[in-house]
């Protein structure tokens, strides 16, 4: 059963690594779309993460099968890495896995772990690219809305002469 369970996780691994290549290229689209402020691209890259995210749903129920199929064997392991590593007693000569294979998959989830760290810190990147756009695009509506004036929970205090943000220079 072993070696079933080692074949499972070969797939896994390779039915994730395009969806994350496809992910990382998004998050690159995504990325270009808000430096150019291109909102029809954004709208639609929207659409393309709702199926690549639906891609990811399944792995993950897949995932959670392996680790499934894992406990049943009595292996312990909370994640793929570490079922790799017990699977690792049933290589061969000792057992039925190839050596050759094992390695290989070894290798193929350091590479995947690797662009999952990536993933997230472009994730990450877009994420305050988009918040503080949000924040100045709220700083500047106010600032339309109070006729250049903060509004009087920014203001500095008494006799402040704050007139705008860092965006505008209302006094001109």
């Amino acid at each position: 059963m072993s070696s079933a369970l080692f074949h499972d996780t070969v797939k896994f691994l390779a039915g994730l690594e395009p969806i994350q290549l496809e992910l990382e290229q998004l998050y690159e689209q995504r990325f270009a779309a808000l430096a150019s402020v291109e909102p029809a691209v954004l709208m639609r890259l929207v659409e393309t993460e709702q199926v690549i995210q639906q891609q990811l749903r399944r792995q993950l129920q897949q995932r959670t099968k392996i680790l499934g199929d894992a406990r049943r064997e009595k292996l312990v392991a909370t994640n793929l890495r570490k079922l790799l590593l017990e699977l690792s007693r049933f290589v061969a000569p000792h057992g039925d896995i190839d050596a050759d294979q094992y390695r290989q998959a070894v290798e193929w989830m350091k590479r995947i772990e690797q662009r999952s760290w990536t993933l997230r810190q472009t994730s990450w990147t877009n994420w305050h690219v988009v918040r503080r756009g949000c924040r100045e695009f709220t700083e500047i509506r106010n600032l339309i809305a109070n006729c250049g004036q903060r509004p009087v929970d920014h203001k500095g205090g008494p006799g402040s002469k704050v007139t705008g943000g860092a965006l505008i220079d209302t006094v001109v």
